[in-house]
């Protein structure tokens, strides 16, 4: 997915509740009863 996103300029969309994998993410978008908490890049 890293090279798709470098190479061809995909953008891909990553749900999870596992913060090990939201750390690999540029952008963690937290929503906590359907509002954004946090935005971070």
């Amino acid at each position: 997915m890293r090279r798709f996103n470098r190479e061809l300029g995909t953008t891909f969309l990553v749900v999870t509740h596992d913060p090990r994998i939201a750390e690999q993410c540029d952008r963690v978008i937290e929503i906590v009863d359907g509002r954004i908490a946090n935005d971070r890049a």
